[in-house]
């Protein structure tokens, strides 16, 4: 007789999870509280305009990668149509004055078009390389290797800021941002992340970034019908509200809004870590591990604009674009992207913000101000390019938390940072297990690995691990 197992959450992390207990041979249940899966991820359309809020662009999906194993091992890849990125420059960078850099989807590249430009640094930026490449292949979660001790670099690349080993290699300022602006990619601050977080996700970019076409939408559509294909039942409008335990505390099933209920001995749960403990009784975590999960900082959000092209906007075909402003003035770059560039791609800017708290009486009012701030950004940085474009709609932190369904806003759920120490898959629960971007690592990349190690944990053996490395 099948095991029975329960995802809670139909993100991303959920979707993936309940593919690969499906293939592991689960029963499986999944249940997302929203109307539709993975409502952030697969974007939204308005007047024939696709805008694509959840899914711009990956690493992982090159020749081998992390990502095309998994793709291929649920069955996904021919369904999916990969698209790489511009080689010669998948993200630009524009500086207010004028300057403008690329991004080489090749490390020697990039390393050569930094070095050309900054001389005086040359050193500096080949050390720099080096020590991401180093940490980066170094990272057991990065090679689906059960976890070990790693060795002496990696071990401290968990412990400075990505800001320290800047400093430590670079002289120039403007370089400095150069090599902090994908922090985006993770949403912490270059002083606030360890450093083996951003070489593990932007190193990873630096040797290949690629979309799908269709975006989010096509790939939540594709793993909707690959689960049921699978026999996995989906619940949409299934808000969990209790997760049970039997008498020896161990998982016995979870409890819905509208009365129902579903047996199972293990559960993954692919919810935000503060809401955890409102779903267990009383007593079933530890006070110190509860204190944990609810001081978990948040990840950096974001206000965004939707806007769709009046003609071709050369900047956004194949590549992304930042716009780059003076740190003095305290604007935080601008990111945009048509993400797959299809011809129904609309465009979307994203703007990060400190503040995520907007649960304010004049929120309508504030969230006017401040897309009218963003866009005027745009207008003075680059007046020729915005002339392109015309903004119809734009969004806040709250849009997002509200679309996630999460306690608390931020583009990557919780933040994966030097003064905090992030949940593992296993809890003291038995069979009851966490995945999401919180736990391993954030991004698309992130849940594939968080739904691997969740799994893994769960079935107590090398044979998702196994299946993968076979996948090529």
């Amino acid at each position: 007789m099948k095991q029975t197992g329960l995802v809670i959450g139909g993100g991303l992390s959920g979707l993936f999870c309940a593919g690969f207990l499906a293939l592991l041979g689960y029963r499986v249940e999944l249940f997302e509280a929203a109307p539709r899966l993975a409502p952030v991820v697969r974007g939204f359309w308005r007047d024939g305009w696709y805008f694509d809020t959840g899914f711009h662009y990956t690493s992982g999906l090159g020749e081998g990668g992390i990502l095309a194993r998994v793709f291929r091992f649920l069955g996904i890849a021919d369904a999916l149509q990969v698209v790489r990125l511009n080689p010669q420059g998948f993200d630009g960078v524009r500086f207010k004055d004028g300057e403008e850099f690329l991004f080489p989807a090749e490390v020697s590249e990039l390393r050569r078009g930094l070095a050309e430009r900054f001389p005086a640094d040359a050193e500096g930026i080949g050390a720099f390389f080096n020590q991401i490449d180093r940490v980066c292949n170094g990272l057991p979660m990065l090679k689906l290797k059960p976890r070990s001790v790693p060795d002496a670099e990696v071990e401290n690349a968990w412990r400075c800021s990505l800001q320290t080993v800047i400093n430590k290699h670079i002289r120039d300022p403007r370089l400095g941002r150069l090599l902090s602006l994908h922090c985006l990619l993770h949403g912490v601050a270059p002083e606030h992340v360890p450093f083996a977080v951003h070489a593990g996700v932007a190193g990873l970019y630096y040797r290949g970034a690629h979309t799908l076409r269709g975006g989010g939408e096509r790939l939540v559509e594709v793993l909707r019908a690959t689960l049921l294909s699978l026999g996995v039942n989906v619940h949409c409008n299934a808000q969990v509200t209790a997760i049970k335990l039997r008498a020896d505390r161990s998982i016995d099933g979870v409890c819905l809004q509208d009365g129902r209920e579903f047996v199972g001995r293990h559960c993954i749960a692919t919810l935000h870590p503060h809401a955890l403990p409102g779903l267990l009784p009383d007593k079933a975590l530890r006070p110190i591990y509860i204190r944990r999960l609810r001081s978990l900082q948040s990840s950096g959000s974001a206000c965004c604009l939707f806007g769709y092209p009046k003609r071709a906007i050369p900047q956004l075909e194949g590549r992304n674009l930042y716009l780059e402003f003076d740190s003095a003035n305290g604007q935080a770059p601008i990111y945009l992207t048509r993400g797959s560039g299809e011809a129904h791609s609309g465009v979307i800017a994203i703007c990060p913000e400190v503040e995520t708290d907007w649960n304010i009486p004049d929120y309508r009012e504030r969230k006017r101000q401040r897309l009218v701030e963003i866009q005027q950004a745009i207008e003075c940085h680059s007046p020729n390019l915005a002339r392109d474009i015309c903004w119809v709609d734009g969004g806040t932190p709250k849009t997002f938390q509200r679309y996630a369904n999460a306690p608390v806003a931020g583009l990557y759920g919780a933040a994966h940072c030097l003064d905090q120490v992030n949940p593992q898959p296993r809890t003291r629960v038995e069979g009851l297990f966490l995945a999401g971007q919180a736990v391993v690592a954030p991004g698309l990349l992130g849940t594939a690995l968080s739904a691997f190690w969740a799994c893994q944990e769960m079935c107590g053996d090398q044979r998702l691990r196994e299946g993968l490395m076979t996948c090529q």
